[in-house]
């Protein structure tokens, strides 16, 4: 393990999963579906991914979508909150799939 894996508690297989959901959700999805086959779903790593799959929304498409159709111009705070956000998610997801 790395310092940053070893300070977060997330694997590096989770960096692709957490990066993709920001974009994807079903691109995140595909990848969590190889880490089951990889790991199992069961396992410590798989836990976190399915948790954080439901922590987690796909932030960028979410905002694009919603704020295009009602034709929103200024997004002042929305994008550092929803990062935000999804970093409590991913922290959380963590969290939780350690104690579970």
């Amino acid at each position: 393990m790395s310092g940053l894996e070893e300070w977060t508690g997330v694997g590096k297989e989770l960096y692709p999963v957490i990066l993709a959901k920001l974009f994807s959700n079903s691109a995140a999805t595909g990848l969590v579906l190889d880490i089951f086959k990889n790991y199992g779903a069961d396992s410590l790593t798989g836990k976190t991914a399915a948790v954080m799959m439901c922590s987690t929304e796909s932030v960028f498409y979410t905002m694009s979508v919603y704020f295009l159709a009602v034709k929103v111009t200024r997004t002042r705070y929305t994008l550092p909150g929803a990062l935000f956000a999804t970093f409590a998610g991913v922290a959380a997801s963590v969290f939780l799939a350690a104690v579970m």
